[in-house]
């Protein structure tokens, strides 16, 4: 049985909202968002890195490496948590492409050993071997 150009037309537009309603613009990344990515190679790091740049069609961002606080709270300082310091940036800024993921928005981690995610404001554990 055919189905009338309306009832099509229906059926997209449901979809497509059901697909903008998936992704809602606070994961699109902006100015000002901060990531970690995190190292699991030989123990556990965090980089942290701000957006300093949006490019209009949102395939790529810039990001700049943020200086971290450390706090130590293991036997022989090998592990603790650490945040960064906002507006205290390090190196030079890098272009990332954006991916999306399905926790959100995201770039390509720097290898194979990393997470990126979106920082959620908490202080993150570290273990250095």
């Amino acid at each position: 049985m055919r189905r009338s150009a309306s009832e099509v037309l229906r059926n997209l537009e449901m979809r497509v909202a059901r697909l903008e309603s998936r992704t809602s613009s606070s994961d699109v990344p902006q100015v000002g968002d901060i990531f970690v990515e995190t190292n699991y190679y030989g123990g556990t790091r965090n980089s942290f890195y701000e957006v300093v740049g949006v490019s209009a069609s949102l395939k790529t961002i810039t990001i700049q490496k943020l200086q971290e606080n450390y706090r130590y709270d293991g036997p022989g300082g090998t592990d603790g948590t650490e945040s960064p310091m906002l507006g205290k940036y390090e190196g030079r800024p890098i272009r990332k492409r954006v991916i999306q993921t399905r926790d959100g928005y995201s770039y390509k981690a720097s290898n194979d050993y990393s997470l990126v995610k979106k920082w959620d404001g908490k202080s993150k554990r570290f273990l250095h071997d």
